[in-house]
This record gives structure tokens, sequence and C-alpha cells, in this order.
């Protein structure tokens, strides 16, 4: 059983991990030149992780299906920038805090990862992950209006080559593939174990954050897509290998 001090070592690599890697020239998305569309909006979402069972897991929840976008799809806690907002951080703070009552106070924010683009009928936007230590135990307070449940998800599962499958959509008249993964638990308001099908935007942004905080690439094949998040990971692992090398001469 982990004691307080390794659940706070274990978010302290966390952190130190994610922050370098967003920080890195290696943080980019294909679909992003670094100059963002005025005439798209601006998201952000919030990416929970703490630590449970000895574990470093994510937070997500399931869309309510009343929403006139992504209805009943897995996401994280987010939404679009407001007037109101100062900056991507504030939205994706303000907007975990309505849709799931997590408190901004308890949530460390420690970096904030490229935008990924979104593109359909009704939105055209950027998204920006906010990745966000939680300090503290919370109970949360669903906006049934918004989510129909929450659950988590330790990060070593998005990196198994059993838990994923591939598919492919069309963007930008250009065929890509998409990850699923399929997740089975016992959600809190549910007697049976439910399988939730995380993919698109979640997905991507659940094994980028899995892999930059493990420090490990996935068991099976990364497409294109993620080419600069595998030279980072090559990079910073033969440096480690360096320097436990030099420190045995």
């Amino acid at each position: 059983m982990a004691t307080p001090s390794d659940e706070a070592a274990l978010l302290e690599l966390c952190r130190k991990r994610v922050k370098s890697f967003a920080e890195s020239m290696y943080n980019t998305n294909t679909y992003f030149s670094g100059k963002e569309n005025p005439a798209f909006r601006r998201a952000a979402v919030l990416v929970p992780i703490f630590v449970k069972e000895g574990a470093l897991h994510v937070l997500l929840t399931l869309r309510s299906e009343e929403l006139p976008t992504f209805k009943g799809q897995v996401a994280f806690p987010g939404g679009k920038q407001e007037d109101g907002d100062k900056d991507v951080v504030e939205t994706a703070l303000r907007e975990a805090k309505e849709e799931v009552g997590l408190s901004p106070e308890i949530v460390e924010v420690v970096a904030v990862l490229c935008p990924l683009v979104t593109r359909n009928k009704k939105l055209h936007a950027y998204v920006y992950p906010v990745i966000g230590i939680i300090k503290s135990s919370f109970e949360l307070v669903v906006n049934t209006s918004e989510v129909q449940t929450t659950f988590d998800v330790p990060l070593n599962f998005f990196l198994h080559k059993e838990t994923h499958r591939e598919g492919t959509m069309i963007f930008k008249g250009k065929e890509i593939s998409i990850t699923f993964f399929d997740y089975e638990t016992n959600a809190k308001d549910q007697t049976e174990p439910v399988t939730f099908v995380i993919w698109g935007l979640t997905a991507s942004v659940c094994l980028k954050v899995s892999v930059a905080a493990l420090n490990k690439l996935p068991e099976y094949h990364l497409d294109e897509y993620y080419s600069d998040l595998e030279k980072y990971i090559k990079q910073v692992n033969s440096q480690q290998d360096k320097t436990k090398c030099l420190s045995k001469v």
C-alpha cells in the first residue's frame, strides 16, 4: 500500500516529466501551425491527474446525451473560452468546477499542451489541454445537464497493446488514423460493469499525457501524428542512459 510520501513522490515525478515535455520543442501538433486562425474559437479541457492505489490516474467524464455537440462521448471537463476568462487555464478550471464540482483550489496546473484542432459543422476550435494535478482528496458533484457520469483510468492503461484499436476518418480531405481505447469499469452510479469508448481528441490527449508522465512509449506502434512525442521520449531516455553510464565511471 502506497504511503502519503510515496504518493507525493509519484506526483512530483509526474509534475516534472509533464512540465518538461510541455516546455520542449516536441510539444507540437501536426494540424496546428503555431498561429491561431481568428475564425476559430478557443476552448480548453482540464486533464485532472491524481494518485489512486499507488498509480497515476486521470479523471474523465461521459457527456450528456442532451448536449448540442459531442453528445454521449467520453471527454475531459472543459468547454469554450468565455469573455470573462483571462486565459485557457481559467477556462479549464471554471468548466471543471461547473461540470463536476472540482474546486480550483485543489488543482495545481503544471502545463498547457499544444492545442488540438476540432472541425465540424457546428464548431471550429483550438482545444488546449490544461494538465492539472489534484493535490488532495476530493468529492465530485456532477452537473447532470452536462455530464452523465465520471470515471477514472490508470495512465498505464493507455500504453498496453491489448487495450487499444485503430480506425480511420477523413480530416481536411486526408484519411487519418484514429486510436480507440475500450475501458471497462464500475462507474459510481452503475451496478454492472460499463465499457467506455475513449477516442478522438480525448484519446489523443490521454495517450500523450500517459507517455510523457510515465516516460515510456506504448507497446504498440505510434502513427506519424505522434512522431515528435516519440522522438522526445527516445531523447530523454538516451540522455538518462548516458548519465547512468557516466555515473558508473
